[in-house]
Parts: structure tokens; sequence; C-alpha cells
């Protein structure tokens, strides 16, 4: 606005330097009198007119500027205001708005990412039904690496000591319906996994059991799910990348096309869970339950299933021959028996095996 100004005011001279005269001693050779001062003094007015205009035309529009910032801040803080009473609504359609409200001002206001993330965060907390740590998991131990064909071999013998069977009581014959999570703590948990970029503060879902959820297209990499109950629940096209779901409850839990690598499921509850069109290279399933799982159109490549309890859960030998343990999943049916011994045989003729957390040696699976 300003440089149009100024382009004006040299204009206006220009102008009025030619309509006077004043360029004439650069257009002609004929000899110049400068006895007529207005013919300089017109133009110079001119050139002070527009400058002068320029300054007052800039520092209103500096004016301007601020006011529109200072009506921006205002308008967010009104927004955020009204959405934080929606959250504590009794309605929950409500509710449910004051988050997707919260979303929009995430959007639009960068320097209140990290507030809305805590807020939303601390929504969910608010509806977690269990806090506590569960302790689901017997422990028998079994040595049987010092009985193995009769050879004490050393590197056999320093993880027979540590080699765990994990076992829980038998799954019922019935599983009793999940309460599903109110639709606006869901939506929370959507909107969470919808935040681009991620707030500053981290988001985590350890111990936290809200019910059964429904998430597609979130962006969970990282987040830690330690001991949480998520039973029943769908994620579809989700990005789990190196989080953790150590402890967790996923049974009946359906993974679809979800991004499952260097994901971490140590001693987590998978009876019954489903991981269809998921990739799970790096992914760690020591000691997991993994009793009737499904895994149609899983590669198991780089996968740990040491001490794995994988009874009824229908993988092929050509499955079983890719993945990785240290210590032999527990399965039933004889041609998976058969691949287990094959794998192990395989895995026994190199160094760089997959170890139990509780080996000292290097773990490319857990240390990432």
């Amino acid at each position: 606005m300003a440089g149009g100004v100024v382009l004006v005011g040299l204009a206006i001279y220009a102008t009025g330097v030619i309509s006077t005269g004043a360029a004439r001693p650069w257009l002609s050779k004929d000899p110049v009198h400068w006895g007529d001062a207005s013919r300089v003094a017109v133009p110079a007015a001119a050139l002070v007119v527009g400058l002068v205009a320029a300054v007052v035309a800039g520092h209103g529009q500096a004016t301007r500027t601020r006011e529109l910032a200072a009506s921006r801040d205002a308008n967010v803080t009104d927004r955020y205001t009204k959405a934080v009473e929606q959250l504590a609504a009794e309605s929950e359609t409500i509710r449910l708005g004051g988050i997707y409200a919260l979303e929009r001002i995430y959007a639009d206001s960068p320097r209140d990412r990290d507030t809305i993330g805590n807020l939303l965060m601390t929504f969910v907390s608010a509806a977690n039904r269990n806090h506590a740590l569960k302790s689901r998991w017997r422990v028998r131990f079994w040595p049987s690496g010092l009985l193995r064909s009769g050879r004490r071999r050393v590197r056999t013998a320093a993880r027979s000591l540590t080699r765990l069977r994990f076992s829980q009581t038998e799954a019922p014959t019935y599983e009793l319906p999940a309460k599903r999570a109110p639709a606006d703590v869901a939506g929370a948990m959507q909107v969470l996994g919808r935040l681009s970029p991620k707030p500053q503060t981290s988001i985590s879902f350890a111990g936290h059991s809200v019910g059964e959820v429904e998430i597609s297209g979130a962006d969970f990499r990282g987040v830690e799910f330690w001991s949480a109950d998520f039973s029943h629940s769908t994620f579809s096209g989700v990005d789990f990348r190196r989080a953790k779901f150590n402890f967790s409850d996923l049974k009946f839990a359906k993974f679809v096309g979800c991004d499952l690598r260097g994901v971490t499921f140590e001693l987590a509850d998978l009876r019954s869970a489903t991981f269809m069109q998921c990739e799970m290279a790096g992914s760690d399933f020591w000691a997991a339950n993994l009793t009737s799982a499904a895994l149609p159109m899983v590669d198991l490549t780089d996968v740990n299933l040491s001490g794995a309890v994988m009874r009824k859960t229908g993988v092929d030998p050509e499955q079983m021959l890719t993945a990785n343990w240290a210590t032999e999943p527990y399965v039933e049916e004889d041609y998976l028996l058969e691949a287990v011994a094959e794998r192990t045989a395989q895995l026994n003729a190199v160094a760089d095996y997959p170890v139990s957390p509780f080996d000292n040696g290097p773990n490319r699976w857990l240390d990432r």
C-alpha cells in the first residue's frame, strides 16, 4: 500500500517536471535559464506530498495490522472459552461439538496447540475407568534348554535360566459384551490422532480403560498403551509405528491395514484378536497370548514371537518360517511344530537372533 503511494508521488513529481519544463535541459540543446523558480517548486512540492502520503498510509497500515491481530486473538480466545464450556456440558452431543471446535482452533492457532493437546488428554483420562495396573499373568519356569538333546551349550544354558512360559486362565467359551466408549471420548481420541503437527506434550494412553473404540486413519506413532484395555476395539489404517502395547488387554481387537512396524506387544493379551493386511516387520510379541488370533495375509518376516502362545492361530508353516524367536513359541498343531523346529535350527545357526528382555545381549527389536 505504502509502496503504491510512493509510486503515485513519483508519478506526480515526474508529471510536474515535464509539464513545467524542468526536464527540458536534458531534452533540448537550447540554453537554459533558471530564473523562474516555480518550474522547480511545483514538482518538488508534488514529491513532498507523495512522501507525506506514503508515511501516513504506512502508519495506517501498521495500525490496521495490529488491530486485525488483536481481533484475531480475541476471536480465538472467545472460541476457546466456548469450546471448554461445551466440554463441561451434560449433553454428549454438545461435548463432542466442543472437541471438534478445539480441533479447528488447533489448526488456526499454533501457539495454543500444546494447551489444546493437554486439554484433550485430560478429557480422555477423566473418562478412564481403570488406572490401576492389571496383573493377569502366572509364570512358570521351564529350564528345558538344559535338557535339549542332552547338550549343555553355553548359549542355550545361559538363556535357560530366564526362559519363561507364560500362561493365562483358559479363555471362556463366551465373552461378555464390551462396554462401548462414550462417543465424546472416542471422538477425543480420534482428534488426538489427527492433530498435525503433533503437540509438544506427549500423548499416552497407558493404563487407560475407556471402553470399546473405533479409530481410523490416526497417527499414534510412539504412543504408549501400557496396560491399557482396548478389547473389542477396531483400528483401521492407524499408524502405530514404535507404539508400546505391553501388558495390554486387546482381546477381540481388530487391526486392519495398520502400520505395526516396531510395535511391542510384550505380555499382551491378544486372544481372538485379528491382524489383517498389517505391516508388522520388527514388531515384538514376546510372551504374548495369541490364542485363536487371526493373522490372514500377514507377513511375519522379522517378527519376534519368542515365547508367544500361538494355539489355534491358523497361521501356516510358511509364515512361521519367516518369523524370529529366541524362545520357541507355543504351538499345538503338528504341522506347525515341524515348522517351528526347522526355524529354530536356522536361528541357532546364526549369531544375530532376537533375545528376551531379560537377556543382556543385543536386541534390534527392543533397542529402536
